[in-house]
Order: structure tokens, then sequence, then C-alpha cells
């Protein structure tokens, strides 16, 4: 079954799905959901090797609803290949139910609480 806006068949079915959308586009994913999901991937699918290292997800958060946008912090964020990420953004979107809507994810290096101590030594 079609959509034709020139003979209005199936325009009935476009509005439910609008709102649909619109829900999803403001949905709000808690922090403790978000990181229970990220340990659930990192066991199904481990993140790859950086210098003979395994790069760490140390957490990840939502930092804006529309359009949703997650931060990711991660131990060598410019190793994490591209491949990785896509898996990640496409099991956000199929575990926590948002077809359709274009989902953002920056990731973030955490700061090394010691940097300022080795300066400070030399």
């Amino acid at each position: 079954m079609g959509f034709s806006a020139l003979n209005g068949r199936g325009v009935e079915r476009l509005m439910p799905k609008v709102f649909e959308t619109y829900d999803i586009w403001n949905k709000r994913v808690t922090t403790p959901k978000l990181n229970r999901w990220l340990r659930e991937m990192e066991t199904l699918h481990p993140p790859p090797l950086a210098k003979g290292r395994r790069i760490r997800l140390r957490f990840m958060t939502q930092i804006k609803i529309r359009p949703p946008t997650y931060m990711l912090s991660v131990s060598q964020p410019d190793e994490l290949g591209d491949d990785y990420l896509r898996f990640l953004m496409n099991r956000l979107r199929d575990d926590f139910g948002m077809p359709g809507v274009p989902l953002r994810l920056n990731m973030r290096k955490p700061k090394n609480p010691f940097a300022s101590r080795a300066k400070k030594q030399r």
C-alpha cells in the first residue's frame, strides 16, 4: 500500500508515523542503562587492539536530545575504527528502539589525573 499526496491515499497513516518519529527524536536514555548496554556490547564484540593493548570503553552518556547525541569516553579515541563506531550506533538504534532517527556519537579521551604530577617532578 503506497502513499500519494495527489489523491490522498495513505495520508491517514502518515501523521501517526510523524508523531512516533518525533517521540523517538525526543527520547532520553539514562546513563546507567547506557553503561550496562556498553558493557554488554564490549563483551559481545570487544573493541580492537591498538598498539598491542585493548581499547577501553570507559562510559557513555547522552548529552543532547535533538538529535540524540551521545558521548563515549574512550582510552584511545583515535584508534577506535569507523567500523566499530558504526557497530555501536547500529546496535544503539536497534536496542533502544530508535529506527530512522539520526544519531551522533562523540568520543572523548579522559584526562590523565597524573599528568600534572609528572610535570611538577621534572
